[in-house]
């Protein structure tokens, strides 16, 4: 079962992200009993190193028993090394590679049919979203490169120092990975998902939600570590054993 910061992430923890930071979206998971109405997630957990599925990504939903469930799998949700050295055209022009600002935006999904990622389920933002823009300097890849740190490590710092540009991008689609455990083309600035079993339930639950007639519309929403272990910390989870309906 996967953890942060030794936290289980399960329907119940996931929730609760909701219910602290998006108080709308819970009450919507709590109260309407919305069968399998498909919520997307993710959580940045690290961005040091865009080369590794040190993120999560994942769905939560209410099955027809009325129990909260969720799937997570290990992904990124950064761009890869490859291009944050070498950002496409557009990219370049807007101010370098696009790391997703976290928050809550609507997505279509693709089916299991689209050329780029068939034969795995994919899902892409209905409108362009907000993203970070970074571009590594000659002396910033120097200085990375003479430590033996990845690319990615010298972004957050770059933030810091109010370095990295703000913009919007349409390619921040969910989708496989090529790579299983090294990333370096397998994403310009997407979400990106190793573990394709997990990928096809999320696809399934996707399939779910559109045969129930909610449309072909989902929101994902782009948590930060801190928001998870934040909503989290000190709940009691043992007394907590169904938390809808």
């Amino acid at each position: 079962m996967a953890s942060v910061e030794g936290i289980n992430i399960n329907g119940t923890s996931i929730a609760n992200c909701y219910r602290k930071f998006y108080p709308e979206t819970y009450k919507q998971i709590q109260d309407f009993n919305l069968f399998h109405y498909l919520h997307l997630w993710g959580i940045r957990v690290s961005s040091c190193n865009s080369s590794t599925p040190d993120d999560l990504v994942g769905g939560l939903r209410v099955n027809n028993f009325n129990v909260l469930e969720a799937i997570a799998s290990q992904a990124s949700t950064e761009p890869s090394p490859y291009f944050i050295t070498n950002p496409l055209s557009d990219a370049k022009k807007l101010g370098g590679a696009a790391f997703m600002v976290e928050g809550q935006n609507t997505y279509r999904y693709n089916g299991r049919k689209n050329s780029i990622w068939k034969p795995y389920p994919s899902f892409c933002p209905t409108k362009a979203v907000k993203v970070y823009r970074w571009s590594p300097s000659v002396e910033e890849l120097k200085a990375l490169n003479a430590a033996k740190k990845p690319i990615s490590e010298g972004f957050e710092e770059a933030k810091k120092r109010g370095r990295v540009k703000i913009s919007t991008s349409p390619d921040t689609c969910i989708h496989r990975a090529w790579s299983k455990d090294k990333f370096y083309k397998d994403s310009a600035g997407c979400q990106i998902i190793p573990d394709y079993d997990t990928l096809n339930i999320i696809g399934d639950w996707a399939e779910a939600h559109i045969k129930k007639k909610y449309g072909n519309i989902f929101v994902y929403t782009l948590f930060t570590k801190d928001q998870f272990v934040s909503a989290n910390k000190g709940f009691d989870f043992v007394s907590i054993i169904k938390s809808v309906g």
